[in-house]
């Protein structure tokens, strides 16, 4: 079944543009009335409960590490229309927090969810991408440092893990047709994190024309095999899984979101002007994928849906 919510994004745009469109497409988080979604939460079955209180589980991380982390990029923006728009994505991502945040408090206080921050998750926010805003913050001045963090941050985190976690949630939450408070608002989140990633691609082309691909092409290199691991998360035994047409059903979901995923990344390397990196970045997410399904087999002494309908079924 396919997940496809709609033409894939825009891949560019001006600062000036977008922070136009953000005023044009403000939302507020506290006006989503959650009601319905209390009522309806746990009603969920066994597989589509666990997807989706592990999908919330790492967009309130994931919100929460990069509200936090923003500041010293917006500051140190080499132009005044890249500090007022990022300025204003500084806004979205403590709106994303306060969102997913309430979210948990109110529809899943009862959930048994594990809220435990995966290894590879932590890696990617906690230590690659808090060291390079750290670094920006130190030295504001340092080109190489911000083209560093913007790539981290708008390219791999957001333009590959971010969308790739978002477009099939939304999908799942269409198919399941309920749900209403939490479809609004990952379609707000989404068309947020579109106009986050158009940002990326418009100032890191700039860097690639002013001397800076050496550190953009540096960070993909470590940022792609995280950003895989991150999403098959083989620290987390997959639900519903058992039976083999369930175990297929499962399967092709995932490998569908791991497959979309990785043609976003060479869609975005393309935008940027790195064209010549796609084939070896893919290889590196194929690997680092096929590396997360043999950590999840030794860890649940079980193939991961997607390793096993990948392999035939």
């Amino acid at each position: 079944m396919s997940t496809a919510v709609g033409p894939e994004e825009v891949e560019v745009g001006a600062p000036g543009e977008l922070f136009a469109l953000w005023e044009h497409q403000s939302w507020s988080s506290s006006a989503i009335v959650l009601d319905e979604d209390v009522e309806q939460w746990p009603a969920l079955g066994r597989f589509a409960r666990q997807e989706l209180e592990a999908a919330i589980g790492q967009l309130h991380h994931a919100e929460e590490a990069v509200a936090s982390t923003l500041a010293p990029i917006c500051g140190a923006a080499p132009t005044r229309e890249d500090q007022q728009y990022l300025s204003s994505q500084l806004a979205d991502e403590a709106r994303h927090t306060r969102f997913f945040d309430r979210y948990r408090q109110t529809v899943m206080a009862a959930s048994s969810g594990a809220d435990e921050t995966p290894q590879a998750f932590a890696r990617l926010f906690d230590d690659e991408l808090a060291r390079r805003t750290e670094a920006v913050r130190v030295s504001p001045g340092d080109e190489r440092a911000w083209y560093e963090a913007v790539t981290l941050y708008h390219l791999i985190a957001e333009g590959v893990l971010a969308l790739g976690v978002l477009r099939p949630m939304l999908a799942m939450l269409r198919e399941l047709d309920r749900l209403p408070a939490l479809a609004t608002g990952v379609t707000n989140v989404l068309r947020d994190e579109v106009r986050h990633v158009r940002f990326g691609i418009h100032a890191l082309r700039r860097g690639v024309a002013t001397g800076q691909r050496d550190a953009i092409e540096t960070t993909v290199a470590v940022g792609v095999p995280l950003v895989a691991r991150v999403l098959v998360d083989p620290e987390r035994r997959v639900a519903g899984a058992t039976l083999p047409a369930a175990r297929q059903i499962v399967g092709t979901r995932l490998e569908d979101t791991y497959m979309r995923a990785r043609e976003r990344l060479a869609r975005r390397l393309r935008a940027v002007g790195l064209d010549d990196l796609v084939e070896r970045e893919q290889g590196s997410f194929d690997g680092a994928l096929a590396g997360a399904y043999r950590a999840y087999e030794e860890l649940h002494g079980a193939p991961h849906p997607a390793a096993w309908v990948a392999a035939g079924g």
